[in-house]
């Protein structure tokens, strides 16, 4: 009994479907990691301030595509660089009206976060810039993948030229 032969086919390089295949999924990814980055970006910037919840309204979604259509909203005023702002600030989203609390939600405080650059923007949800990093450090790893099988796509194109 013999070892069987198939041909002096080489299994050490990927087969240039798989290059394509793979510089395909994965350098996208670099657009991802740079989008991450500049959420980290803007996320470092975004300062705290409290706000005081003044009204309330319950609002409902009208697209096709909403699961849960009915969002209460608080009015929060704020101060932020020296002016006073108001915001409605969606809270909570529920799938039908009947689920919606409606009580007591008047004078309560809240923390909210905004952009120097635009302090009438504010957020409910804090800032989270280390998550952005992470993201954008693990997308940016298969992006880079993707360029590594575009450069093997390229060295293996141009060995065959003439």
């Amino acid at each position: 009994m013999g070892i069987m032969q198939h041909g002096p086919k080489d299994h050490s390089e990927p087969s240039t479907p798989v290059l394509v295949l793979f510089a395909l999924f994965f350098t996208p990814w670099l657009i991802v990691s740079l989008g991450s980055g500049y959420e980290a970006y803007l996320d470092s910037r975004k300062v705290e301030a409290r706000g005081l919840v003044i009204d309330t309204r319950v609002v409902k979604d009208e697209r096709p595509s909403a699961k849960r259509s009915w969002y209460k909203e608080w009015l929060v005023e704020y101060a932020a660089g020296g002016a006073e702002y108001r915001q409605w600030l969606r809270i909570q989203a529920y799938g039908y009206e009947r689920e919606v609390e409606r009580a007591g939600d008047v004078g309560k405080t809240l923390s909210v976060w905004y952009d120097p650059d635009a302090p009438d923007l504010a957020e409910k949800n804090p800032p989270n810039p280390l998550g952005n990093v992470l993201a954008a450090f693990v997308t940016g790893f298969a992006g880079v993948g993707g360029v590594l099988n575009i450069c093997g796509l390229i060295q293996r194109l141009t060995r065959r030229c003439p």
